[in-house]
């Protein structure tokens, strides 16, 4: 500890120095009487390092004489390591040559066992013998030859090479001699060795070939016995011939689909296909020809062609009776071509079948997947198309389309020809009709398994029900009321007759016992819907286009799960394309149907406007600033509402009796609608008090509640606007309307709010600008 005596200056500095140098003596006196605590220790230390020192050095000495050992041995090690390596090298070579030897004993042998076999005609022997020839790798054979040209005595591979010819030469010979004796085991064992001589061309083309001329025998003999046979008999022979014969192709291929892939190569099933496919072409050429001869198909297209050429007959027009027995012979004709068109449907299903079979085979085939992928499916496309099955399956859906066409066409004018009215349901009968023949045609141009031709079929079906039942039909029907005038009058007898008070008035002006009666005029009466008068007709024209819309929903469910059932295990674009289209067929239609009937409510809602204007005239009439004494004596003599409700009673009897559940929900909303609109025209002309504004609460709620009496109509959302009309009028004070003011669900503006506050006379303008909206 270092202290300058020098700057001390004063005793008070001096003693502070003199007490830090007492401490530092202090701390120093204890570390010195700790290091003789420990000298002790140290010393036993040091004495035991002395000790070990000789046992050190001897430790020192061994380790450098066991390091020159392992020098040594590292030397060693990479000396042996390299003759380990020449050895091994040497052991592969003589590996090698002994493999050598013994695959030139084994050709050598081969010579013999080959040579012995054709001498005892034992041709599958030969082909097993030479196949060790044939399997040798090209080293051997590499050896063999440099050995043949140095001339040592070594002169096998020209033998090995004749004898495979020979042996070929026989295997060929043995094969046709099985072909012609049918002797089938031996052809298939002949089949499966015809890979091991490297003959693969030679197994598939003799082997198809058999198996197609079985097939093709077996067909012949098949079409042979149908001459005899009168269709009447046997209505779908040809159908059956066809899918015999698809059933014979398949099958080969399936029994022999597992050996062509192992032993004939990726590509091998595919040419094995089209050696059978050819005499399957063939016959089924020949069955279709006879099929088209016996059922004169070429006359039935000629005739169908020819009348689908003229435009589509008008329902409309066609109702009278002459022009009835104008469409029978051409509906006859129709009804008699049916079991040439499900022949025609099953003819193209068996064969779409049958190549979707093709596919899956040659598409799960998994050394197509991987091996030459883009050429594969370039011969796959090549054969599909150049397949003559194909063709057929066009020309039998090129054949099938008119037929299916004017089939559909003329049974849905026959339906709406022979049109009657169905009491039960309140809808003319031509809509069951129209859609049992629909579904009919599409479910069956579905089963054919042509996309083409169901997509065509879809089309074809939206253009028949626009022109035929929609246009030239149901349209007619729903505009026949504003061309006669009828419902115009029977409104004027309705409001005639309200005006008096009397509830007994129907919608013709008679009492409720005859209102039904007059309602369902018509429906007992089985025959033209021609002879019914305008009004059924028309509220029944309602009805069947609910009961349409119902229909074409229940179609799509149905179509849909027969497309899933039909396509499900097509490809996934076929599946796709037609769910677009079937989707594009319900959408078409439903939107036409929901047009017109929405159009024919437009109707009825401008011809019942002049009533409803006559039914809430007397609201006019009614004082709303009115006194405690007066709003007594109006709760005992109601002042209008009840000749109101008594007036839309006699209105919607008949149209209860009349309309289907659904249009008369409709019907009910379409009135009330209207009724409201005018109401609250009404209701801005007035002044009110407090006691006006409770009886006007008092008759709206009197209304809210007729108009939910009558069904299940949800009358909450239609009554929102003027029920939220008497909440304002009704209010104690403008500060009030604060609380409603935010609500999410209010239907009415600020501007309105602010404008119907007006019309209370005990609330001052000042406080309504006040408020806050």
């Amino acid at each position: 500890m270092d202290i300058d005596v020098s700057q001390l200056k004063s005793i008070g500095e001096l003693n502070k120095a003199l007490l830090q140098l007492e401490d530092y003596e202090n701390s120093l006196t204890e570390a010195i009487n700790d290091f003789e605590e420990k000298r002790i220790e140290f010393d036993q230390k040091l004495r035991s390092l002395e000790e070990s020192l000789p046992n050190m050095l001897d430790l020192n000495d061994k380790a450098v004489g066991l390091s020159a050992i392992v020098s040594n041995a590292a030397s060693i090690g990479i000396q042996l390591s390299s003759k380990v390596r020449q050895l091994d090298v040497a052991k592969n070579r003589v590996q090698n040559v002994e493999a050598l030897i013994g695959n030139i004993i084994s050709l050598c042998k081969c010579v013999s066992d080959t040579s012995k076999a054709l001498e005892s005609n034992n041709v599958i022997e030969a082909a097993k013998s030479v196949s060790v020839f044939l399997s040798m790798d090209d080293q051997t054979l590499s050896l063999v030859e440099s050995l043949e040209k140095e001339d040592v005595g070594v002169s096998i591979l020209p033998t090995l090479r004749d004898l495979h010819r020979a042996v070929v030469s026989k295997f060929s010979s043995e094969f046709d001699d099985l072909i012609s004796s049918k002797d089938v085991p031996r052809i298939e064992q002949l089949f499966r060795i015809c890979p091991i001589i490297k003959e693969h061309n030679m197994g598939l083309l003799k082997y198809g070939k058999f198996v197609a001329s079985e097939i093709g025998q077996k067909a012949d003999i098949q079409l042979s016995l149908l001459v005899s046979v009168e269709p009447a008999k046997q209505p779908t022979m040809y159908v059956d011939l066809m899918t015999g014969l698809l059933e014979s192709v398949a099958q080969a291929v399936q029994a022999n689909e597992s050996v062509i892939q192992e032993s004939y190569g990726g590509d091998g099933l595919l040419r094995f296909i089209e050696i059978v496919q050819g005499e399957c072409d063939r016959h089924a050429e020949l069955i279709f020809m006879n099929f088209k001869e016996k059922n004169d198909l070429p006359v039935f297209l000629q005739r169908t062609r020819l009348e689908l050429s003229v435009n589509c007959r008008s329902a409309s027009t066609a109702s009278s009776a002459s022009g009835q027995q104008k469409q029978t012979p051409l509906c006859d004709y129709c009804l008699s071509t049916e079991s040439l068109i499900s022949d025609l449907v099953l003819f193209n299903a068996r064969i779409e079948l049958y190549l979707n079979f093709l596919r899956r085979r040659l598409l799960a085939d998994p050394q197509q997947k991987n091996e030459k992928a883009h050429e594969v499916s370039a011969d796959l496309r090549r054969f599909f198309n150049q397949c003559l099955l194909s063709k057929i399956s066009q020309e039998i859906v090129d054949a099938y389309l008119p037929l299916e066409q004017l089939f559909l066409r003329e049974l849905v004018n026959k339906a709406i020809l022979l049109d009657e009215l169905d009491e039960s349901t309140k809808t003319f009968r031509l809509v069951d009709d129209v859609f049992f023949v629909v579904k009919k045609c599409l479910s069956r141009a579905i089963s054919s398994g042509s996309v083409d031709a169901v997509c065509a079929m879809f089309n074809h079906a939206d253009a028949v029900l626009t022109d035929q039942l929609i246009e030239d039909t149901l349209t007619a029907r729903t505009k026949s009321c504003t061309s006669s005038g009828w419902i115009q009058q029977a409104y004027y007898l309705v409001h005639k007759r309200a005006g008096s008070g009397t509830l007994a008035t129907g919608l013709l002006g008679t009492t409720n016992s005859e209102a039904s009666s007059v309602a369902s005029a018509g429906l007992s009466t089985a025959g033209s819907v021609a002879n019914l008068d305008s009004q059924t007709q028309y509220l029944y024209a309602l009805n069947s286009l609910e009961a349409c819309l119902n229909c074409l929903f229940i179609l799509q469910e149905t179509l849909e799960q027969y497309i899933k059932e039909v396509f499900g295990l097509r490809r996934t674009s076929d599946l796709s394309k037609l769910q677009a289209c079937l989707s594009d067929l319900i959408g078409s239609l439903s939107k036409a149907f929901r047009t017109l009937l929405d159009g024919a409510f437009d109707q009825l809602r401008a011809v019942i406007r002049p009533q409803v204007n006559s039914l809430t005239q007397s609201f006019n009439s009614v004082k709303r600033d009115i006194s405690e004494e007066e709003f007594e004596q109006y709760a005992v003599n109601d002042p209008w509402v009840e000749s109101l409700i008594v007036g839309l009673q006699g209105l919607l009897k008949p149209f209860h009796a009349a309309l289907s559940v659904g249009n008369f929900e409709k019907f009910v909303s379409v009135l009330a609608n209207e009724l409201l609109l005018r109401l609250e025209r009404f209701v801005q002309q007035k002044t009110y008090n407090r006691y006006g504004a409770l009886q006007f609460d008092k008759e709206m709620r009197c209304i809210f509640n007729f108009f939910t009496s009558l069904s299940a109509f949800s009358c909450r959302e239609t009554f929102a606007r003027i029920l939220q009309i008497t909440k304002l009028l009704n209010l104690e004070k403008v500060e009030e309307v604060s609380y409603y003011g935010d609500t999410s669900n209010w239907r009415l503006s600020a501007n309105e709010i602010r404008r119907l506050l007006t019309l209370r006379v005990d609330f001052k303008p000042e406080e309504i600008r006040r408020i806050h909206l």
